[in-house]
């Protein structure tokens, strides 16, 4: 399995392996999904209009500047195709789904390792990697499954190295409501056309089933280019109605992150009380190191934790817990011990 959340082959009662919100999803994005059943004979809007405007407001960028798909997997998987990459560099430890998008879809991909002694942070030793026959640079801020943002000097340097290289940067902030919205690159894509920022509804609203993603790039030719490669009506109605709704949610994530921010210190607390290594993490899940076999321990006793070892750049003995609520987390800590 080369993603969490495989609860379907698995008794899990407590699944760890997702790192989705552990509040309960908005009553008025529950309601939105519901009155969308009697619409269910209706085709979506091909166009996501609706949608499209109120990003555009809550962003402050230009509905041409946004593509949307069918979670944020689809997207990635688009771009791959749009690029027609010859080489494409991707620092690891990372999601694989950015491997699994351009497998196939480039003639080489470059895997430039992050340290241990790093906190698996990208350094300014990135910059000597970048170089002018590289096609595409992809980042994740905040990593996964580290939890790490990218300092903000460094992002700036990796960003006007690759303006200068001609190297198109597709940098993943699927997981930044999270850590600090404040640092997200939109308001650089205006400067940076080569510039391609992901998102997600998925994570931060709780709503993995719904499947809701877009891209954001100033560069309308190779936004053109990308959305020849997403099928027609890709994005239900259901999750353009969801969209719509959680945009409203701005509450919601304020307490989201106020919590989890509680949650994850009570969780790295109780693991320096075992002794098992963590990786200092700004979002909402911790990259943690153990000689104990937890992912087999734990799922014996119905619990899922994402065992890292199929990540590149990791081994045997890496975990990614994802901060849940506080029922949940004693109980995982309980049954470790």
């Amino acid at each position: 399995m080369i993603h969490g959340g495989d609860i379907y082959h698995n008794k899990v009662n407590i699944d760890f392996s997702v790192s989705v919100n552990p509040l309960p999803v908005p009553d008025n994005v529950t309601d939105a999904l519901k009155d969308c059943i009697g619409e269910i004979g209706r085709y979506p809007d091909i166009e996501c209009s609706e949608l499209s405007e109120k990003v555009s407001c809550k962003l402050g960028v230009k509905k041409e500047n946004l593509v949307f798909s069918n979670g944020s997997s689809e997207i990635f998987m688009a771009i791959a195709h749009a690029l027609r990459a010859r080489k494409v560099l991707i620092p690891v430890p990372s999601f694989y789904g950015y491997e699994y998008a351009f497998s196939g879809n480039c003639e080489e991909m470059l895997f430039y390792p992050m340290k241990e002694e790093d906190g698996f942070k990208l350094t300014d030793e990135i910059l000597g990697h970048i170089t002018s026959d590289l096609d595409a640079l992809v980042i994740a801020n905040p990593n996964n499954p580290t939890g790490a943002m990218i300092e903000e000097a460094l992002l700036s340097k990796i960003l006007n190295k690759c303006l200068n290289e001609n190297v198109r940067v597709i940098i993943d902030e699927c997981f930044i409501e999270f850590a600090d919205e404040k640092r997200s690159l939109i308001g650089k894509i205006n400067d940076h056309e080569n510039l391609c920022i992901i998102r997600s509804f998925t994570k931060i609203y709780a709503i993995p089933n719904v499947r809701l993603g877009y891209m954001i790039c100033s560069d309308l030719k190779f936004v053109k280019e990308v959305r020849k490669h997403l099928p027609e009506w890709n994005v239900s109605g259901f999750a353009q109605a969801a969209g719509k709704e959680c945009l409203k949610c701005d509450e919601y994530v304020r307490k989201s992150v106020e919590y989890i921010r509680s949650e994850k210190e009570f969780l790295e607390n109780e693991f320096a009380k075992l002794k098992i290594k963590t990786f200092p993490s700004d979002c909402n899940y911790i990259l943690i190191c153990s000689e104990l076999p937890l992912h087999d321990l734990l799922l014996e006793k119905g619990i899922m934790i994402r065992n890292c070892d199929n990540f590149r750049g990791l081994k045997k003995g890496y975990y990614r817990i994802a901060v849940k609520s506080h029922g949940e987390n004693i109980k995982l800590i309980t049954e470790i011990v």
